[in-house]
């Protein structure tokens, strides 16, 4: 997928500074900004094989899928099914039945209706035969009624 760093029993970087590959040097400091800001690696370099062949192993047999465009640098995908995946982590994202009004999922600190990404996506949204699939399958499912 990307370069990851990583630091050698309890060797201390010199100049706060990590060796990824022979010649490149990367910054900590900067590193451990970009992560507890929630922002993209600069060091990260998107594979999209790698990508494609995470996704085809999480699908089931004929599922079809499309990438989210509107999250988090094309990093989820959505199925014909309702599933909803973030592609690097290979995590399948929870939906909540929001208020029985609406299945949403959270990415991003936002709630994201299924519906609207469905139908952007060319799927067919039926609520309630979503939710007996997910029942069926043990997806990641629960209700919440605040």
């Amino acid at each position: 997928m990307g370069k990851v760093v990583t630091i050698i029993g309890n060797q201390q970087p010199r100049h706060n500074l990590v060796r990824i590959a022979k010649e490149d040097l990367v910054d900590i400091d900067l590193i451990d900004h970009q992560i507890y800001n929630d922002l993209p690696l600069e060091l990260y370099e998107d594979d999209t094989k790698s990508q494609i062949s995470t996704i085809k192993k999480l699908l089931y047999k004929g599922e079809k899928y499309k990438i989210i465009e509107d999250l988090a640098n094309y990093n989820y995908f959505i199925t014909d099914l309702g599933r909803v995946f973030n592609i690097k982590r290979c995590k399948p994202m929870t939906v909540v039945n929001f208020k029985d009004k609406y299945l949403t999922f959270t990415c991003e600190s936002k709630r994201w209706k299924l519906c609207e990404l469905m139908e952007k996506a060319g799927f067919e949204y039926n609520k309630n035969k979503l939710i007996e699939y997910y029942r069926s399958i043990d997806y990641p499912y629960r209700n919440e009624k605040r």
